[in-house]
């Protein structure tokens, strides 16, 4: 594997890590609010997120890509 290779292969599994987060956050909201998983806006989460946690990166950024 090159080198360009691998740095496409890692940055596609950093995104998809994001979004399995995302995606396990959105269903806990979801369950808690005994709504449907497509009813909970990711811009919404990703708004919540950065205001309790206001120093850790937001949830939506690859942290690699900073």
């Amino acid at each position: 594997m090159n080198v360009m290779t691998h740095d496409i292969h890692d940055t596609f599994l950093d995104v998809h890590l994001v979004r399995k987060h995302r995606e396990l956050l959105r269903a806990i909201v979801a369950v808690r609010l005994g709504i449907g998983m497509r009813k909970v806006k990711l811009f919404n989460l990703d708004m919540a997120y950065s205001i309790a946690f206001p120093h850790s990166t937001p949830i939506n950024i690859n942290k690699k890509g900073r």
